[in-house]
């Protein structure tokens, strides 16, 4: 009976929340309480930089920006969203802006019984934004895991503008990442340069408008201006801010990019060590590992972690899809991506990856069907390219021709 008792009471143990689990947080979009209601992107942007600061400390596990605000303007119990997030912590809270004054409430909550660790309410100008900032995130963390070390805190407030305008641009700039349409992407990439623009020493603006460039040629065609664009931003953010992981992860796909597949290990080893929960960095290493090292059995662990940080995101789990069916778990990855649609109608990446899940399988016509929905939802040259080739993969070669004369009139600049 006592083994038994002793056996039973280690297994619930497994079960438990672990330490590391316990320590880890999801910020949701914080309410916009103007009387206006046009201050959303700026109470979108204090939950944002919130999350970015946290997600600085080491052994805190913070969800990605995607998964937090897929929750926005539903009304879910605390608990559930922990759930669904894996967390034991969520951070909400409320913006009110009137003039140049400040409202700000924050709240900081148990997921397991919806318990209120910490709560406050700051009545302050504008100015004093970054200062709240800090405060938040301070202590947030001295609530989850106590007080950090001096080195770890000033890695957490250290890397930020003081330049109110810059900081809005660099927030409207992010918002417009996720999704991955070009659009989007460009409009980003302006944003982020019309923040270095307000604040030269903007070390994190730099960082994102060199992964936005990054991104933009990923989607579409690089130009030799974009990829010098990229090079000087990338190499400016590391001399402003040399303990920004965001830099270094710029860095690693530049050199990935040219080919230096070690040094961009290294640099993705190093970005993911300063900025331990920003999923895009894991995501992109475990590609260089997976698909450009062939190491299947260290990358899927990559996209496994990113996967963690951002459970909800449509690139990461299409990158995770993806990664499946090139080890051979394909009807697994053909129903990942039907789920994805089922959720998200019509995205292009998801309907992208969908027809090269039925090339693989073998499947001409489904494959055409999400070729064609891509294309009329994002007209883009590689998309188009994409469904040429699976066409040659059949062997359709009148329908290859004029695939590629379509690509050549529409684009006629393409060295593809």
């Amino acid at each position: 009976v006592a083994a038994t008792e002793r056996s039973l009471k280690a297994k619930a143990a497994e079960q438990t929340v672990s330490p590391a689990n316990a320590k880890s947080i999801a910020v949701l979009p914080f309410l916009d309480m103007s009387r206006a209601k046009d201050q959303e992107y700026f109470s979108d942007g204090l939950a944002e930089t919130t999350l970015d600061m946290l997600s600085r400390v080491p052994d805190l596990k913070v969800i990605s920006r995607t998964s937090s605000f897929a929750f926005k303007g539903k009304a879910m119990d605390v608990r559930e969203i922990g759930s669904k997030l894996g967390v034991a912590h969520i951070l909400e809270g409320s913006v009110q802006q009137s003039g140049d004054t400040l409202r700000i409430t924050a709240q900081l909550i148990r997921t397991s019984d919806g318990a209120h660790l910490w709560s406050k309410q700051y009545d302050r100008k504008m100015a004093d934004i970054f200062k709240i900032q800090d405060e938040v995130a301070t202590e947030v963390v001295k609530a989850i895991q106590g007080a950090l070390p001096a080195a770890d805190q000033q890695r957490m407030i250290g890397q930020n503008t003081a330049n109110i305008s810059a900081y809005q641009q660099y927030l409207k700039g992010i918002a417009l990442l996720p999704g991955r349409k070009v659009a989007d992407m460009r409009k980003a990439l302006g944003h982020f340069e019309r923040a270095i623009e307000l604040d030269p020493s903007y070390a994190r603006a730099y960082a994102m408008a060199a992964i936005a460039i990054g991104l933009i040629g990923e989607y579409t065609t690089d130009t030799p201006e974009l990829v010098s664009r990229r090079d000087r931003y990338t190499e400016r953010a590391l001399e402003l801010s040399p303990d920004l992981g965001e830099a270094h992860i710029a860095q690693a796909n530049r050199l990935r990019a040219i080919g230096d597949l070690a040094g961009a290990q290294k640099a993705y080893q190093r970005g993911i060590a300063l900025a331990p929960s920003y999923s895009s960095g894991y995501q992109w290493y475990g590609e260089v590992l997976f698909y450009e090292i062939g190491d299947p059995e260290q990358g899927l662990p990559m996209f496994e972690r990113a996967l963690s940080l951002d459970p909800l995101s449509p690139v990461v789990r299409i990158t995770y899809s993806s990664a499946l069916a090139n080890a051979g778990r394909l009807e697994e990855a053909i129903a990942s991506s039907a789920k994805l649609l089922a959720e998200n109608p019509g995205l292009p990446i998801a309907t992208r990856l969908q027809a090269s899940l039925y090339g693989q399988r073998g499947d001409l016509v489904q494959a055409l069907r999400a070729h064609n929905t891509t294309i009329a939802n994002e007209p883009s040259e590689p998309n188009l390219i994409d469904k040429c080739y699976t066409l040659l993969q059949f062997g359709a070669i009148a329908e290859v021709r004029r695939c590629a004369e379509k690509v050549a009139t529409s684009y006629p600049k393409s060295q593809n």
